[in-house]
């Protein structure tokens, strides 16, 4: 890893990002230049929840009624398409999006310098007064070396308002400092160049890493903005296509001789659960709801009694179930899961370490956990098309009850649509479908097939859980079962007629007559 100077443009406002205020504003009678550039606007001032629609000052004054916002329905994350406009000094105004232009902006962006022939980008953000402020910057980029990604990083991130500095994580006993301090609202003075592969980036403050992203370098050149969305801290690139990719959501750095535990309750039934490693004062995780996760709690490495106990209760009296000698070994992630097992006991279990070292871009990766007895020895298929269901994975073939199947790396941009054929049943087809949305590009998921009875009889579940990336902690999605085509319902006719009158009655399926009958009524 290594520092790449970056190279200037010009004096002043020509500087690689023009700071509120310099230049001439151009929209207030300056001469209009005869060169164009082209302008994006990127939209990270998470204080603003609604969209934004985002007009030339100018544009607004010689034509208040009939001027064309240059961004349309921005909302939090996004980057407009980019268009042209005169280069040099413009001000830009925000409105809410479909309201009209008229009266006083959501926010200004005054003097931006927009350069000739190149595409500026000007980003709001929230600052660290809780204000929307505004920076443009000339995506002028050079490419890295072959084998390494450069990064031009823009520290926006409102949780380390001072500055921060990056650094290599990638042994947490002894992370080195990338970067000097990178002052709030500012760009790094030089270019950040990363080894292509997996990589661990530091953010914090002098020799003290706070936060940590991790993610695949892919070669190329990239803006990277360090934005703060409340307690989220996230890492958005923009690529040399001008594409801005899913954001890399932080994680908090694990110290050397700690590893993390996800904790899952899947009980039914059961309240919400307090959780204890060891007689503690206070439980680590809790109180916990059913069908909820509570994700990355960082504990020293060592040898626990895990104690359940429902919420406010005793852990010397009231534990309903307990894990012991579970084993939490450095730099080490594990997900417990507390769930009913066939006789309707509570238990709680550890699955095999999880792998949450971060898929490729535009990738999942998630693994099943059959939580389902009535289900018995289940095959799970994709089944986004049920009349044509697919083999995923031979690990997903033949899973029994308590089975952890192996990752399986997906596209993100398809939904996971999980078919089961169940072994116990005669058929060769799917009996029950569930069908889970996209979930954002680099999350590690596990997702435990479970099943819930009652008056009403036993329904299925798919209740996926984020243990990596930015997708929700836990969702709980509804098996649809499918009816089997070959079972006939019978019928049982109740006599309504006259007795000794012979009756002749039609049958319709669907509105197609079947064959006709004469019953003889009695």
């Amino acid at each position: 890893m290594r520092l790449h100077a970056l190279l200037t443009v010009g004096l002043g406002c020509a500087l690689l990002f023009a700071p509120l205020g310099c230049g001439d504003d151009g929209d207030d009678g300056g001469t209009t230049p005869v060169t164009q550039g082209t302008v994006r606007f990127l939209h990270l001032a998470n204080g603003i929840s609604s969209a934004l629609d985002v007009y030339r000052r100018a544009d607004l004054l010689s034509s208040p009624t009939t001027a064309t916002p240059l961004a349309t329905d921005l909302t939090f994350g996004q980057l407009s398409p980019a268009v042209s406009v005169n280069s040099g000094s413009s001000t830009f105004v925000a409105y809410f999006a479909n309201a009209q232009p008229t009266g006083t902006p959501v926010f200004e962006a005054i003097a931006q310098t927009v350069t000739a022939n190149q595409t500026s980008i000007t980003t709001f953000y929230t600052n660290d007064d809780g204000q929307t402020d505004t920076r443009t910057f000339v995506d002028q980029r050079e490419p890295p070396e072959p084998g390494e990604g450069r990064f031009r990083v823009v520290h926006l991130a409102a949780n380390f308002d001072t500055s921060v500095v990056l650094f290599d994580a990638s042994d947490n006993r002894n992370p080195q400092a990338l970067t000097g301090n990178i002052s709030f609202g500012n760009l790094a003075s030089s270019d950040l160049d990363l080894p292509v592969g997996p990589v661990v980036l530091g953010i914090g403050r002098t020799n003290q890493v706070q936060r940590v992203f991790s993610f695949n370098v892919v070669q190329g050149s990239y803006f990277a903005f360090l934005v703060s969305d409340g307690a989220v801290d996230s890492l958005y690139l923009l690529d040399q296509a001008g594409n801005l990719l899913t954001p890399i959501d932080a994680t908090n750095f694990v110290p050397p001789g700690q590893g993390q535990v996800n904790v899952v309750h899947l009980a039914d039934g059961a309240d919400a659960l307090d959780i204890y490693f060891g007689q503690t004062e206070s439980p680590a995780v809790g109180p916990l709801p059913e069908n909820t996760a509570a994700v990355r709690q960082t504990l020293v490495e060592g040898t626990y009694n895990v104690l359940v106990v429902p919420a406010s209760g005793d852990p010397a009296v009231d534990a309903i179930a307990t894990l012991e000698n579970f084993q939490l070994d450095p730099n080490e992630t594990v997900t417990l899961v507390v769930y009913d097992d066939p006789t309707g006991e509570v238990v709680i279990e550890a699955l095999p370490p999880e792998n949450v070292s971060p898929p490729m871009p535009g990738e999942v990766r998630y693994r099943i956990v059959h939580l389902g007895p009535e289900l018995g020895t289940i095959h799970v298929l994709n089944a986004t098309d049920p009349t044509n269901p697919a083999v995923i994975d031979p690990s997903f073939d033949g899973l029994d009850f308590g089975d952890v199947s192996s990752y399986v790396v997906r596209p993100a941009v398809n939904r996971i649509v999980l078919g089961l054929d169940a072994d116990d049943d005669p058929r060769d087809d799917l009996e029950v479908t569930f069908d889970i949305p996209n979930y954002p590009a680099l999350s590690v998921l596990n997702i435990f097939l479970d099943t819930n009875t009652g008056a009403s009889g036993t329904t299925f579940e798919a209740v996926a859980v984020s243990v990596a990336g930015s997708g929700a902690a836990s969702s709980v999605f509804a098996g649809v079962t499918i009816p089997d085509p070959s079972f006939v319902r019978p019928i049982h006719l109740v006599s309504a007629f006259g007795s000794g009158i012979d009756q002749t009655v039609d049958f319709y399926v669907s509105g197609n007559p079947l064959d006709t009958r004469t019953f003889l009524s009695s």
